[in-house]
């Protein structure tokens, strides 16, 4: 994969997330980017967050990234406590990805939302994270993808996968009958943040691969 197809992955939505201030980045962190790269902080929507937090998404070669969270301790600095395997973005896009949203919700969950756009439509695949009982669990994706019709871009369907309740719930949008709702068991059971990304049939998955 050619790095300036990487590239896209580090071009923010400015509508959709405020990037906090680089120069607060703990150094475990900064430590881990490769020279001339500035990793992407996750915007800390909780104070708590905030204060004792910090996720970003570092870049480790011209290809390839990791999502990092670091927390600190009551008399110590930051450490790292979770790190992704490294991941890249596929090249089936017409014009490339980006990052959409990159936020810590609360002390205790992580999003992660890709948009990526061909033709005239787009798609957006959220990858969910938690904590629970002191390990970050990649614990649910969710797909959002549009489709073009003679009338314009409309909705095709949506998928939410929870991982911790098991649950999953599809969505497939019709522009003359009613939306069709089906409720699904969940493919995957919640797994640790240093096993993301998987290797599986999800497309979500699939186009980080390297």
């Amino acid at each position: 994969m050619h790095s300036f197809v990487f590239a896209f992955l580090f071009v923010i939505s400015g509508a959709s997330i405020a990037q906090p201030s680089s120069e607060k980045l703990p150094d475990v962190i900064r430590s881990i980017a490769i020279a001339g790269t500035e990793p992407i902080v996750a915007e800390a929507t909780h104070a708590a967050s905030r204060q004792k937090t910090v996720a970003a998404i570092v870049q480790v070669t011209t290809d390839a990234a990791v999502i990092v969270v670091a927390s600190k301790g009551r008399n110590i600095g930051f450490e790292v406590v979770a790190r992704s395997k490294p991941f890249a973005l596929s090249r089936e896009s017409n014009f490339g990805a980006w990052v959409e949203e990159f936020r810590l919700l609360s002390k205790d969950r992580l999003q992660l939302a890709i948009g990526q756009r061909g033709g005239c439509a787009r798609k957006v695949i959220t990858h969910q994270f938690a904590l629970r009982d002191g390990i970050w669990l990649v614990s649910g994706l969710d797909s959002v993808v549009m489709r073009c019709t003679d009338n314009g871009v409309e909705q095709d369907f949506s998928e939410t996968s929870n991982y911790l309740s098991g649950k999953a719930i599809r969505t497939v949008f019709s522009e003359a009958k009613a939306p069709k709702i089906a409720r699904l068991t969940s493919p995957r059971k919640a797994f640790p943040l240093s096993e993301f990304p998987p290797k599986g049939p999800e497309a979500g998955y699939a186009e980080l691969q390297q």
